[in-house]
């Protein structure tokens, strides 16, 4: 019989209908939830993954009494197939401009907006609710808003109609089969339910109404990194409502005392900033970790991992390493090069080499692309158009390169890619923070206090990807230090280059400068 902790057992061995476990990067949440399905053989569980790849993978862990599938997938199969056909991951603007046929970009994206509202609440009818962003004052202000709503429901139709050929997207149907009533007590008698910081408030709301199963929730508040997309955070507003057992595993298993220090004085700025309560990371005292101020040597001769804040320092990272073996998280296609190459060739009016002719039909020039870009602020498009100014005529050349030395197997791979929100979830030996996260004690930005909360999630995932060896960034360091972290635990140029004459160290220069750094004392 496995041994567990006693934090693991309070969830293991739990005999109610209803828990909240809060679970710690690396704390084993894997671990209790298929420790207590073993101790429930004759029950038959819904494990409610975050996504494809942890349905992949839980699939493979958990016990034959646990059925593991995402929302999309169980929605898919009941109300998505007659939908498949015109399946797309997003609406354009353009689909959403010609369909309502729309004379500006204004009245597009705030239909577009009031849309995705109505597909992330828990809300069943389009309604004014969706359009919290706009003012609802005057009578013209209260016109256009009936317009807008009226739009959002003609989209919102053609949609589900599956002889309609506007395209739906996952979200919508999604939402459709959550509209629903309630009936997973008939299959199964309770609902594992994974990553409930970052729900989908459609996803949670489907979940609560199936009362006759019981529910697991399991989550960890500093994990939260969707809030942005409408993500919230249910644990403890389901504890309060239901009155249930709330379970606390601070304990990691994945990395040491040095990274669980730095991680638990990140909580701790987060603590002072936005007024959560504190939670203490606790590492395991059997894994000796190191945590670095500077790149070590053994990171250039060994596989690493780099973890960005952005896609365009991902993308500077990799062209760094142009000529070395790289895995992408996610897979180089998500990161946008096809779609940046296309634009290059629009730029450079060498139209047939544009791939997506889409493209082409939306956009006759790029002083069109621009144009649209400016009016929307659209994220994706001023990233591509940020990257084009950077590395003008070579990207075809190094987005070339990049994508011949991709490799789909990591243990192929010289260096590893990923942004901060893909590492969710995964870890790896050696781990390298990028200095793109923001400088959150800037003092001349007016930093909103949940904003502060997100960046330091975001920072305290990064961080706990590691296992052995951590090379925080800049950002970390001050943080570091400013909420009292003894610096000592940093290992030194000294400790690192070993004996005189080691002839693997060989940027004493670059350490020297970051000793000097970290011995600074906070003004």
């Amino acid at each position: 019989m496995r041994e567990y902790s006693a934090d693991q057992k309070e969830t293991v061995f739990f005999t109610g209908r209803k828990l909240v476990v809060k679970s710690g990067a690396g704390s084993g949440k894997t671990t209790i939830l298929k420790g207590y399905a073993l101790q429930n053989p004759r029950e038959r569980f819904l494990y409610l993954c975050y996504n494809s790849a942890i349905q992949k993978e839980a699939s493979a862990a958990f016990p034959g009494n646990v059925i593991c599938r995402t929302g999309h997938a169980i929605a898919m199969g009941v109300v998505g197939r007659p939908l498949e056909h015109k399946l797309v991951d997003n609406l354009r603007l353009t689909d959403i401009k010609n369909y309502i046929k729309a004379k500006d970009w204004g009245l597009t994206k705030d239909v577009s907006k009031g849309l995705s509202n109505f597909l992330n609440s828990s809300r069943s009818e389009i309604s004014i609710a969706d359009l919290n962003f706009l003012p609802n004052f005057s009578s013209s202000q209260k016109k256009r808003n009936r317009l807008i709503l009226s739009c959002i429901q003609k989209i919102w139709d053609a949609g589900l109609d599956a002889s309609n050929p506007f395209p739906v997207t996952h979200d919508m149907y999604l939402k459709k089969f959550c509209m629903g009533p309630a009936t997973m007590h008939q299959w199964f008698s309770g609902i594992l339910f994974d990553e409930v910081q970052d729900a989908n408030p459609v996803i949670a709301d489907w979940v609560f109404k199936q009362d006759k199963c019981k529910h697991i929730l399991v989550g960890d508040d500093h994990q939260q990194l969707y809030r942005w997309r409408g993500a919230q955070n249910f644990m403890d507003d389901y504890a309060k409502k239901t009155g249930c057992q709330v379970n606390t595993m601070p304990q990691s298993y994945r990395f040491g005392n040095k990274t669980a220090d730095i991680a638990t004085k990140l909580l701790d700025y987060k603590s002072k900033i936005t007024k959560c309560a504190r939670f203490p990371v606790y590492g395991n005292a059997k894994i000796n970790d190191e945590v670095y101020a500077f790149t070590p040597a053994l990171f250039r001769t060994s596989h690493r991992t780099v973890l960005h804040r952005t896609v365009i320092a991902t993308l500077d990272t990799a062209i760094q390493n142009i000529d070395k073996k790289i895995f992408w998280v996610g897979k180089i296609s998500s990161y946008g090069l096809q779609g940046l190459l296309d634009v290059f060739y629009l730029k450079k009016d060498m139209k047939d080499k544009v791939r997506n002719k889409r493209l082409l039909t939306e956009h006759r020039s790029f002083a069109s692309y621009q144009s649209m870009a400016e009016e929307t602020k659209d994220s994706e498009m001023l990233r591509t158009i940020k990257l084009l100014e950077k590395h003008g005529s070579s990207i075809p050349s190094k987005i070339n390169a990049l994508q011949r030395n991709a490799v789909e197997d990591e243990s192929l791979a010289d260096v590893t890619v990923s942004t901060a929100h893909r590492s969710k979830g995964l870890e790896w030996d050696h781990v390298e923070l990028a200095d793109d996260y923001p400088d959150l004690l800037d003092v001349t930005k007016d930093w909103d206090v949940d904003i502060v909360g997100d960046e330091i999630n975001l920072l305290y995932v990064s961080v706990t990807r590691a296992m052995k060896r951590l090379k925080v960034s800049d950002i970390v360091i001050e943080l570091f230090k400013k909420m009292g972290g003894d610096v000592s635990i940093f290992t030194s140029e000294i400790e690192e280059a070993g004996p005189p004459g080691n002839p693997v160290r060989d940027d004493n220069i670059g350490v020297m400068n970051q000793r000097v750094k970290l011995n600074e004392k906070d003004s």
